[in-house]
């Protein structure tokens, strides 16, 4: 897994009162709205950029990100899934599968509790990997760390 925690442990962090998951997540709310595609590809798509430079990514990957998703369609697309998912309550149970996790210690979305409690939802060898000064965009960061990681785990863990 990358950046993205297990869907409990997500809910669990984003509902704790005294957590700061639900600032982080405070993005998804507006991706309900349905004029939110609209509003990010204004400009040159200027807000999603700034969201995504705000994380690392370097400019030569956000090119290539909106060379995919900078048309309407496409980000209606990728939004569906936030749409889909209202309020993360899907009932997703343990991952019964070898899994490593990759989060990066500076993710302005996935905070450490909800990155930390991941392992609480898998009934099979776990390991986590903390990249630090890393974001969001593990794969625009750090891919060459990322790969290395992910090789060795299925090495360890052939199908």
């Amino acid at each position: 897994m990358l950046s993205r925690p297990h869907p409990k442990s997500f809910r669990r962090a984003l509902l704790k009162e005294d957590g700061d998951q639900k600032h982080r997540s405070r993005h998804h709310r507006a991706f309900l709205d349905a004029e939110t595609g609209k509003m990010l590809l204004a400009d040159n798509a200027r807000r999603l950029r700034d969201g995504m430079f705000g994380q690392g990514v370097p400019a030569e990957a956000m090119d290539q990100h909106l060379s995919v998703l900078g048309n309407p369609a496409a980000l209606e697309a990728a939004l569906a899934w936030y749409r889909a998912n209202v309020g993360l309550a899907a009932d997703i149970g343990s991952i019964t599968v070898p899994t490593l996790y990759i989060w990066g210690d500076v993710d302005a979305t996935v905070g450490p509790d909800a990155a930390h409690g991941t392992r609480e939802f898998v009934g099979a060898t776990f390991a986590m990997e903390v990249l630090p000064g890393v974001g969001h965009f593990v794969m625009d960061q750090a891919a060459d760390t990322a790969t290395a990681l992910m090789l060795a785990h299925f090495r360890k863990h052939p199908v």
